[in-house]
């Protein structure tokens, strides 16, 4: 008996309760931590007055900013604490909303080099205009975060910066090809892969048409059925795969030279890669907060 109570005792003492942190500690932590954050959000609420454009700069800062608070918030259980959750549920938004506008100003910027077929609607009007429906949210998000952080006695932010920050002036022009390409023997097995697989996932992508009869605030009922976050992350990670085949075994070969066509298939399938990374992301959230936790924005 005595031999066992000892093996439980040993059993036992590497188990640990995690300690409380007072609140004062915490606020101080969150404090420093988040001070970049928020002088860059207050930097981009002037975006709506001056009417510019939001850059790839800004965007990219943010993002990285809004991960770093994000992964801080979740190493303290602020998912479980009353009073920090909505702070959480803002900076998951600016995450998201930063994210998404970073890939269309992305596709923005690239799609002259996609090649990209004529379509019944302006592929770059539809693209600006959601780029445009995206800063307005992030200019929302970023407008609630900075008076929830006064509400947590949370210090205001100090530092002013200026357009040229963050300025995305691109002067035309591209660097010369120069690299030898690779010679690669026969890439006729790869190609017809390629093109085959594109055509199934385009028949497999047909799910995406629910949402073209609806009105804009019908989208919800699409969601979770026949749309889920699984169902275009799955489609999503299949035309990432095609794209990481092409680059492999086509791109700067000399095959990619022999058929101009070749490009215009690796661009769509790109660009639709891309675009369903923003429809994963949205689909996401509002799986994940919307539904469980309305965030109002």
């Amino acid at each position: 008996m005595e031999k066992k109570a000892k093996q439980k005792k040993v059993a036992n003492s590497g188990s640990k309760t995690a300690a409380t942190i007072d609140e004062e500690t915490f606020r101080a932590l969150i404090d420093r931590r988040t001070m970049e954050m928020c002088c860059l959000a207050r930097y981009a609420l002037t975006y709506p007055q001056k009417k510019k454009q939001i850059t790839r700069p800004l965007i990219g800062d943010l993002l990285s900013e809004a991960t770093k608070v994000e992964e801080l918030l979740d190493e303290y259980g602020v998912r479980n604490n009353l009073r920090w959750y909505p702070f959480r549920q803002l900076i998951a938004a600016l995450k998201l909303f930063t994210g998404v506008s970073y890939i269309l100003l992305h596709v923005k910027y690239s799609a002259f080099s996609y090649q990209l077929l004529q379509v019944k609607r302006d592929f770059e009007k539809a693209t600006l205009e959601t780029i445009r429906y995206t800063s307005a949210i992030i200019g929302k998000i970023v407008a609630q975060l900075l008076t929830m952080t006064a509400e947590l006695g949370l210090h205001p932010p100090e530092e002013n910066y200026c357009p040229a920050d963050f300025a995305e002036e691109l002067p035309p022009g591209r660097l010369p090809n120069d690299r030898i390409l690779r010679d690669v023997a026969s890439a006729e097995e790869t190609v017809i892969y390629l093109a085959s697989s594109f055509l199934n996932l385009a028949e497999e992508s047909k799910i995406l048409h629910s949402f073209q009869n609806k009105q804009t605030g019908d989208y919800a009922a699409c969601i979770p059925d026949p749309i889920s976050e699984e169902s275009i992350r799955d489609i999503e990670e299949k035309f990432h795969n095609l794209q990481s085949l092409y680059d492999t075994h086509i791109s700067d070969t000399n095959v990619e030279t022999l058929d101009s066509n070749l490009p215009v298939l690796r661009g769509h399938i790109s660009v639709i890669y891309h675009l369903l990374e923003t429809a994963t992301g949205f689909t996401h959230f509002y799986e994940r907060h919307m539904r469980t936790s309305p965030t109002q924005i």
